[in-house]
């Protein structure tokens, strides 16, 4: 099941993907809600079969994709985490997953620079960008 329905739906998901961070989990598509350098939360709808039975204490690779237009400095990055929690609800699975304190420090700029984005994202003017 689809969270949009109907005649607008293709457009609602490509205004969806330029205002999210698009994770890969296990190859199946999720949305980050909410990152930090310490973790994220990311969600993926329903009827979307949960990827490989991910559950609590999973350690997975996510690989963040940035969305369209801020593509130019930083495509992708894939971050070892585990999955903290997870909560099915009516219409999608929400999940938190942590990143661990040893990584290269390559890979702490990078996810400096997608917390800087979801924070620009998140601001009065990255709204006007949507």
């Amino acid at each position: 099941m689809r969270l949009f329905k109907g005649k607008g739906e293709d457009k609602r998901i490509r205004r969806r993907e330029r205002s999210f961070i698009i994770s890969y989990i296990e190859k199946n598509k999720a949305y980050v809600t909410d990152i930090s350098d310490t973790g994220c939360k990311f969600f993926w709808e329903e009827g979307k079969e949960n990827p490989s039975q991910v559950e609590a204490g999973s350690q997975l690779d996510f690989k963040l994709e940035m969305p369209g237009y801020y593509k130019k400095t930083l495509k992708y990055v894939h971050i070892p985490a585990k999955v903290i929690w997870l909560s099915q609800e009516d219409k999608c699975v929400f999940g938190g997953a942590e990143f661990p304190g040893e990584l290269s420090e390559d890979l702490k700029d990078n996810i400096r620079q997608i917390v800087w984005h979801w924070n620009f994202l998140n601001s009065t003017f990255g709204s006007f960008m949507r």
